[in-house]
């Protein structure tokens, strides 16, 4: 799948969601996360595909300044991310 739509992404002290409208339907998910200044770990608590849900996902994190956070790891065996998100107050 193509991630090529524009995403939103939201993080509270210790939840996440994000989602995304785009030409294949929406795609959204979010629950709780865990940071500890090196990883970033997703629990999955619901996503609009139910084989996600209950997923811990861990990922290496790199912050740019305060503005830039870049995140990458494996999501399965087939897949590779690296998510680039900024910070817009």
């Amino acid at each position: 799948m193509a991630m090529e739509e524009p995403m939103v992404k939201l993080l509270t002290a210790s939840h996440f969601a994000f989602g995304r409208q785009g030409e294949e339907g929406p795609f959204a998910g979010g629950g709780r996360y865990e940071y500890d200044g090196e990883t970033y770990t997703e629990i999955v608590e619901y996503h609009i595909d139910s084989e996600a849900l209950n997923e811990t996902l861990t990922f290496e994190v790199e912050l740019e300044g305060d503005s830039v956070w870049v995140h990458r790891g494996s999501v399965g065996e087939n897949l590779q991310l690296e998510e680039v998100w900024h910070r817009i107050e």
